[in-house]
């Protein structure tokens, strides 16, 4: 009988199990943020902010999602995820500072909206560390069938040697 391979079993592995609580969080309240932003009502002289900040919101949700999916994918390479954590919190401050400077001062939703973007630059920060300090370079070849087989051996140090476990990069 084949091993068992469960897809997500990797997401529980640590150190990549703190990374994608973090993540999670992250998605969370980016989609908090953007179901609060799109259903209530903006005055209309803050034209380009109504759009601008959503997007953002998005672009971040997207650079979050595929940060997860190289964790599922069992694909870790640790420059990846520096630059995707590094995008998420420049994202965030940049929706953060054209909200609080271009929107309507007295705005509850502007300020919960602050709020949102407060916590997940903390959350993208936190990630951002995580990745520096503690995890590695790691690619795993459990979802390749018969992975090397038709293969010279040349050939499979040469592709392993792109990914070896090393702490300092």
């Amino acid at each position: 009988m084949p091993p068992r391979r469960d897809p997500l079993k990797y997401l529980t592995y640590y150190p990549f199990s703190v990374l994608a609580v973090s993540k999670s969080f992250i998605l969370a309240i980016y989609a908090l943020s953007v179901c609060v932003w799109q259903w209530n009502p903006h005055p209309r002289q803050h034209g380009f902010v109504i759009f601008i900040v959503p997007v953002l919101n998005l672009v971040g949700c997207a650079s979050a999602l595929i940060s997860v999916w190289f964790m599922i994918q069992k694909f870790y390479w640790k420059r990846v995820e520096l630059s995707l954590d590094l995008s998420g919190v420049v994202l965030s401050l940049m929706g953060m500072s054209i909200l609080l400077l271009s929107y309507n001062i007295d705005s509850s939703l502007r300020n919960y909206i602050a709020l949102n973007h407060l916590l997940v630059t903390i959350g993208w920060s936190f990630s951002l560390f995580w990745s520096r300090f503690f995890t590695s370079n790691n690619v795993s070849n459990l979802f390749i069938n018969e992975w090397g087989q038709a293969t010279d051996e040349i050939e499979i140090e040469a592709l392993e040697g792109h990914f070896y476990r090393d702490s300092t990069t």
